[in-house]
């Protein structure tokens, strides 16, 4: 499969994203925390786009069922209330681990087994 490399890095950013939502909070200091939900809004409201997701999937790199899957996602984490962006709410909330799920689903179907966030 011949892939420009502007969707290439375009889909890096796309499982980097997933990732981070799959990270492993516990083990995590309070601090760091903050400092990364405040990036994760930025990242997922962006690399989960429709816009975004288009030219991965024209290029074959999503089916249409994960593109789905990832537009639900993207929902669901945008219904979660501002006051539950937090280190502990990230930890324990029910829709933050729902997102968690449903993020580690598209990584296993999109056959990404390296879950360490960079």
């Amino acid at each position: 499969m011949n892939v420009d490399s502007k969707i290439f890095n375009l889909y890096i950013l796309l499982i980097d994203t997933l990732i981070r939502i799959c990270a492993a909070f516990e083990s995590t200091v309070d601090e760091e925390i903050e400092d990364y939900l405040e990036e994760l809004e930025g990242d997922y409201y962006t690399f989960f786009d429709k816009i975004n997701l288009i030219p991965l999937q024209k290029a074959n790199l999503l089916t249409d069922i994960q593109f789905e899957m990832i537009v639900t996602l993207k929902k669901d984490i945008s219904s979660i209330s501002p006051n539950l962006w937090n280190k502990v709410s990230i930890k324990k909330d029910l829709l933050w681990n729902k997102v968690v799920k449903e993020a580690d689903d598209i990584l296993n179907s999109l056959d990404v087994s390296r879950r360490k966030v960079e």
